[in-house]
């Protein structure tokens, strides 16, 4: 997923106040206290991004820590990562810990993703068998960079010469949309009310179920000690339904059923 410009972050800071009067001390202590920066690679005015604010901002105040919400894509917060100049991130899988150094995961899910290939509706597209699907086909195939699960596995399964990537989902189905690819593989989570809009609606189309992944929060290893208090504190809110709650909240009622198809198990 390879650009030339790159887009300034975009910046949502939460300040997580409690709505009980604090004393001058308290007041002081608060002001102290470092801001926490969380980077999400969603559209920062997408439905997707509203519910996962939504929950990080829960999930901080709970703690009791300011908290930055930074966008900007995928593949570049994974050198700020690593890099130190983030405190952490949304959502990554199970294994980024293993990919990527003094990253440390928060082990309570807060996504099941279907990561999903789309296609022209007039191409007539059938991809069932997952990623193994584009061993044998000659197709040009695109995904956003930065995105581990997609980069991992389309290298493994698609010629070199037919893969390209985008910078972000606009990139990516409007490349689709226009015939400069013909497969865009990206998450649910965040084409579904994309292909619901009228720019794409009855143009574009899932094509197949590449896989299905739990994503979960990522916070640099030198905050190690936050770890404990985010897993109680993301289980409690998961126990209350305020996951769900959220997403309902920032996709609208109409996505009650995909808001619950979304919601990790475990």
């Amino acid at each position: 997923m390879m650009t030339n410009s790159v887009k300034k972050p975009v910046c949502f800071v939460l300040m997580l106040l409690s709505a009980i009067a604090l004393s001058p001390v308290q007041a002081n202590e608060d002001e102290a206290r470092p801001v926490f920066i969380m980077h999400s690679s969603q559209d920062p005015n997408s439905p997707t991004s509203d519910w996962l604010k939504r929950v990080y901002a829960e999930l901080f105040r709970r703690i009791g820590v300011p908290l930055e919400v930074v966008y900007f894509p995928g593949q570049r917060a994974n050198v700020a990562a690593q890099a130190g100049d983030i405190d952490g991130q949304f959502t990554r899988i199970y294994d980024y810990q293993k990919l990527f150094k003094d990253q440390l995961r928060i082990n309570v899910p807060v996504i099941k993703l279907n990561t999903v290939a789309y296609a022209r509706v007039e191409d007539n597209l059938f991809l069932p068998n997952g990623w193994s699907s584009f061993e044998s086909l000659n197709l040009r195939i695109d995904y956003v960079r930065g995105i581990v699960i997609s980069d991992l596995n389309l290298k493994q399964w698609v010629a070199p010469e037919n893969l390209t990537n985008s910078t972000d989902l606009r990139e990516g189905l409007l490349k689709l949309k226009y015939n400069r690819t013909d497969v865009f593989v990206h998450g649910n989570i965040a084409v579904e009310p994309a292909l619901d809009g009228e720019e794409y609606k009855d143009v574009l189309t899932a094509a197949g179920l590449m896989d299905v992944t739990l994503l979960y929060p990522y916070i640099h290893t030198r905050h190690f000690e936050y770890a404990p208090k985010m897993e109680s504190a993301l289980n409690q809110m998961k126990q209350e339904g305020l996951l769900l709650q959220y997403c309902i909240d920032a996709y609208g009622e109409d996505y009650r059923l995909f808001c619950r198809s979304i919601q990790p198990l475990e």
